[in-house]
Protein backbone atom coordinates (compact mmCIF):
# COMPACT_ATOMS: atom_id res chain seq x y z
CA UNK A 1 0.00 0.00 0.00
CA UNK A 2 1.35 3.10 -1.01
CA UNK A 3 1.54 6.11 1.48
CA UNK A 4 1.30 9.54 0.76
CA UNK A 5 3.46 12.96 1.81
CA UNK A 6 1.85 16.43 2.54
CA UNK A 7 3.00 17.39 -0.13
CA UNK A 8 0.92 14.64 -2.64
CA UNK A 9 -2.21 15.52 -0.44
CA UNK A 10 -4.56 18.03 -2.97
CA UNK A 11 -5.42 21.32 -1.57
CA UNK A 12 -2.06 21.09 0.59
CA UNK A 13 -2.27 20.26 4.41
CA UNK A 14 -3.06 23.03 6.95
CA UNK A 15 -0.68 24.22 9.82
CA UNK A 16 -2.67 21.89 12.35
CA UNK A 17 -3.12 18.77 10.29
CA UNK A 18 -1.31 15.82 10.13
CA UNK A 19 -1.69 12.54 8.01
CA UNK A 20 -2.05 9.08 9.52
CA UNK A 21 -2.50 5.67 8.32
CA UNK A 22 -6.00 4.27 9.00
CA UNK A 23 -8.01 0.76 7.65
CA UNK A 24 -11.39 0.05 7.12
CA UNK A 25 -13.50 -2.23 9.18
CA UNK A 26 -16.72 -3.09 8.08
CA UNK A 27 -19.28 -3.28 11.47
CA UNK A 28 -23.08 -5.04 10.81
CA UNK A 29 -25.69 -5.52 13.60
CA UNK A 30 -26.99 -8.76 14.79
CA UNK A 31 -31.12 -8.80 15.45
CA UNK A 32 -31.94 -8.16 18.92
CA UNK A 33 -35.31 -10.63 18.01
CA UNK A 34 -33.67 -13.94 16.97
CA UNK A 35 -29.95 -13.63 17.59
CA UNK A 36 -28.78 -14.91 14.37
CA UNK A 37 -29.95 -12.60 11.47
CA UNK A 38 -28.20 -9.67 9.87
CA UNK A 39 -30.38 -6.20 10.59
CA UNK A 40 -29.58 -4.81 7.02
CA UNK A 41 -31.29 -1.41 6.04
CA UNK A 42 -34.15 -1.40 4.11
CA UNK A 43 -34.04 2.22 2.19
CA UNK A 44 -36.98 3.97 4.39
CA UNK A 45 -36.09 6.50 7.01
CA UNK A 46 -37.69 8.49 9.90
CA UNK A 47 -36.59 11.98 8.66
CA UNK A 48 -39.37 13.76 12.17
CA UNK A 49 -37.01 11.51 14.01
CA UNK A 50 -34.07 14.25 15.73
CA UNK A 51 -31.42 12.27 14.74
CA UNK A 52 -33.39 10.90 12.25
CA UNK A 53 -33.51 6.82 12.06
CA UNK A 54 -33.09 4.20 9.45
CA UNK A 55 -35.48 1.27 9.01
CA UNK A 56 -33.93 -1.94 9.37
CA UNK A 57 -34.99 -5.53 8.95
CA UNK A 58 -33.87 -8.70 9.67
CA UNK A 59 -32.25 -11.33 7.10
CA UNK A 60 -33.80 -14.35 8.90
CA UNK A 61 -37.05 -12.89 10.86
CA UNK A 62 -38.13 -10.13 9.59
CA UNK A 63 -37.91 -8.20 12.41
CA UNK A 64 -37.68 -4.68 12.29
CA UNK A 65 -36.33 -1.98 13.91
CA UNK A 66 -34.61 1.45 13.82
CA UNK A 67 -30.91 2.66 14.18
CA UNK A 68 -29.47 5.78 14.16
CA UNK A 69 -26.80 4.22 11.32
CA UNK A 70 -27.26 2.41 8.40
CA UNK A 71 -25.90 -1.30 8.60
CA UNK A 72 -23.75 -2.92 7.41
CA UNK A 73 -21.34 0.44 7.50
CA UNK A 74 -17.83 1.15 7.48
CA UNK A 75 -15.64 2.70 10.16
CA UNK A 76 -12.49 3.24 10.35
CA UNK A 77 -9.30 2.60 12.94
CA UNK A 78 -6.12 3.92 13.36
CA UNK A 79 -2.74 1.86 12.22
CA UNK A 80 1.00 2.67 12.69
CA UNK A 81 2.90 3.66 9.81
Amino acid sequence: MRIFNENEIVGGLGELEEIYKVEPIGVKYTCDKCGEGEMLSTGKNNWSANPPQFEHVCSICNHKDYFFEKYPLVRFRTVQM
